[in-house]
């Protein structure tokens, strides 16, 4: 296939605005005094810079998901952003993945999500708030990781949601024989009980 014209020369200007950041991963002042985006880019920002090249919506929907599908840029139906370096999304999930043994104050918080893969709403201002290229975007993040799965809201009793599943740090389900080694006990009628869960990730990973 083909990629228009417009099209390839309207993604080369998002691609510099990506590169316009910091070593912490500020964005930097162009000549007018203005700032790029860096790792993401608000849905209606998209727009305004997509109008010099004679983008419709319909056609910049169209842009959108094939840059998507080539894993250049991130965006789904209804999200109010594009992310615009797909390595960010997946460096903000590396750091829940890699929660430190010990953050002081939410020791039993750190202990369920290394241990059982839940992790709390408490830990994300500690994960990602002293990272300058995280701060401040927490909803995003969470919103696209949750549509990829790779965060899995849970509700409370009152439909909000304060904390999440991390499939790739859920513990492995026991053996069936391993279940069944040992004689009949409570313990083992509790294993036997346990929910198991699947996640489709709808093809995300070969995304990011």
């Amino acid at each position: 296939g083909w990629i228009p014209a417009r099209w390839a020369q309207f993604f080369n200007v998002l691609s510099s605005s990506s590169a316009s950041c910091d070593e912490e991963g500020n964005a930097l002042s162009t000549e007018d005094g203005t700032s790029s985006a860096c790792h993401m880019m608000s849905l209606e920002e998209l727009q305004s810079r997509a109008r010099p090249f004679k983008m419709q919506s319909d056609e910049l929907q169209s842009f959108l998901r094939l840059f998507h599908g080539l894993g250049q840029l991130l965006h789904f139906t209804g999200a109010p952003a594009v992310v615009l370096d797909p390595q960010w999304l997946l460096d903000a999930m590396a750091q829940v993945a890699g929660c430190p043994r010990v953050l002081q104050g939410h020791s039993h918080h750190a202990a369920a999500l290394r241990e059982r893969g839940e992790l709390h709403e408490e830990l994300l201002p500690l994960l990602w708030g002293s990272d300058q290229r995280f701060s401040g975007h927490e909803a995003t993040l969470r919103l696209f990781l949750e549509h990829f799965s790779l965060l899995v809201p849970v509700e409370d009793g009152k439909g909000s949601v304060r904390s999440w599943l991390v499939p790739s740090l859920l513990p492995r389900r026991k053996a069936q024989s391993q279940l069944h080694s040992t004689p009949c006990t409570t313990m083992d009628r509790s294993l036997n009980s346990q929910n198991t869960f699947f996640f489709d990730f709808h093809g995300a990973l070969r995304q990011l």
